[in-house]
């Protein structure tokens, strides 16, 4: 930090500096001026929850007990809902934002894309891809509404990016090279 040595950054604990530093001089800052580009380039409200400064300097000074437990962040808003939500959204660990419609298009719009990419041969050879036939019986299973699994359709898109990419450079570098 830039303030590393000043006596007040010096009194707090590694996690506070830690903190401090994300909401001083890296991740927040770039989130709030990002998002207040993204909101009015869009005409769209977009609101930062618990970013008012009463909030923040409030659970700032909080002991860490009150912020980590029991291998569970933000412990304070957990211990609050506890009481008025479902224990399986309370407690989990898993976080969730703002997540694509993967099955929606993989069974939708975009299945007959899924479905011919996952048949083409250089699918099947691409030394990107641990195992292409089981990549291709998964997305195949998502396609065909075997299953309705975020998880599994998230973790297929993940393994197909790959080839993909790869797919995209190849054209690129034969389209270039035809060029030149």
């Amino acid at each position: 930090s830039k303030d590393t040595n000043h006596k007040n950054f010096k009194k707090l604990d590694s996690f506070s500096q830690q903190l401090y530093i994300i909401f001083h001089e890296t991740i927040l800052p770039t989130l709030l001026r990002n998002y207040d580009r993204y909101s009015m380039t869009n005409s769209v409200e977009i609101r930062m929850p618990f970013m008012d400064h009463r909030i923040v300097s409030f659970v700032t000074s909080l002991p860490y007990s009150s912020k980590f437990g029991n291998g569970y962040t933000k412990k304070l808003i957990r211990d609050a809902m506890d009481p008025y939500m479902p224990k399986e959204i309370t407690w989990r660990k898993s976080k969730i934002g703002f997540n694509s419609p993967i099955v929606d298009w993989m069974q939708g719009d975009l299945k007959e894309w899924f479905l011919d990419t996952v048949h083409e041969k250089g699918f099947m050879e691409s030394n990107l891809i641990d195992n292409p036939s089981e990549l291709q019986s998964q997305i195949l299973n998502i396609a065909n509404k075997n299953t309705n699994s975020y998880v599994l359709a998230e973790n297929s898109w993940k393994n197909l990016t790959p080839y993909i990419w790869e797919k995209a450079i190849k054209k690129f570098g034969a389209s270039n090279n035809a060029t030149n």
